[in-house]
């Protein structure tokens, strides 16, 4: 079992278990706890979060969970519930409002009617054979996707009435990528691949083209279009350190050790950034032309 975790930062975070292998406790590296409690008699788990806030989970006898309580103050708290079907799908959920959310499955367990709590409902029809799904809206409006026997998109038909739609078409090269895209107004873009981490030329409807380039690692160093070039660079950990634009102007960007952006300089001004101890966002202050806005 994985004991601790330490990032590229140096940064580690610690987990204990109990007798059954199981979380008990997470250390994170400014020394808060997050920390589980298991009632195996009753079938809930209580998680006790870095600021002692909990929610409270409930299990049925095979471990499906069927409750769960966000709890305000020691007597004040949300709940919601959930039902299941013999092939363990979610039949019903009811959200803390009281509404309730019911879904009917086909044989395979996938949706085939999801109701709102409003009894309005969404149907969607499988035809196997054909790699077709068909699905009709809370309003009855209608699509139809396509899929061929890889399981990649190939059409999709949005109804405007019974007989008409508009289509959208999708090809594909031997390797997976997408190679064209057809809009409904017929217009298609083409893609092209000589990367392991990418396209690197699309050409549009209007016979304009864009190509990238890319490092090593993927990272994008370069993007090319009728404007010009824009190219990047970026640290040793992938984390983008500057752009350099077409017209000459460009944005750069510095970090702190843990990782969080705290500086951005643009030709406008700069934005810097403050995080707590747990790396959350507590200050960002724009400054433009020597005047500060928090």
């Amino acid at each position: 079992m994985v004991t601790s975790i330490t990032d590229a930062e140096g940064n580690t975070s610690r987990f204990e278990y109990d007798i059954l292998g199981r979380v008990t406790k997470k250390i994170n590296p400014d020394l808060t706890e997050v920390e589980a409690v298991y009632n195996d008699q009753n079938n809930y788990i209580t998680i006790y979060d870095e600021l002692d806030h909990y929610i409270i989970k409930y299990y049925d006898g095979i471990g499906r969970l069927t409750k769960t309580e966000w709890y305000i103050s020691p007597t004040s708290f949300l709940t919601e519930t959930y039902t299941y079907n013999y092939l363990d799908k979610v039949v019903t959920r009811t959200d803390p409002g009281g509404h309730v959310y019911f879904c009917e499955y086909d044989s395979h367990g996938r949706p085939i009617k999801i109701y709102n709590p409003d009894s309005t409902y969404r149907q969607v029809h499988y035809v196997d054979t054909t790699g077709t799904v068909t699905v009709i809206d809370e309003n009855q409006h209608k699509k139809e996707y396509h899929y061929n026997r890889a399981g990649q998109l190939v059409w999709v038909k949005e109804y405007t009435d019974s007989a008409n739609y508009y289509l959208t078409q999708y090809t594909y090269d031997s390797s997976g990528n997408l190679t064209s895209f057809t809009d409904a107004n017929g217009n298609t873009t083409f893609y092209e691949y000589d990367s392991l981490f990418g396209v690197t030329r699309v050409t549009y409807p209007d016979s304009t083209v864009e190509t990238f380039s890319y490092d090593a690692a993927g990272n994008v160093l370069s993007r090319t279009d009728a404007d010009g070039t824009t190219e990047f660079t970026y640290n040793a950990i992938s984390q983008l350190l500057s752009a350099q634009y077409p017209n000459q102007t460009s944005i750069t960007f510095e970090y702190d050790a843990n990782g969080n952006r705290t500086l951005m300089t643009d030709p406008e001004g700069t934005t810097s950034h403050i995080y707590d101890n747990r790396n959350r966002l507590i200050s960002e202050t724009r400054l433009i032309d020597l005047i500060s806005i928090l």
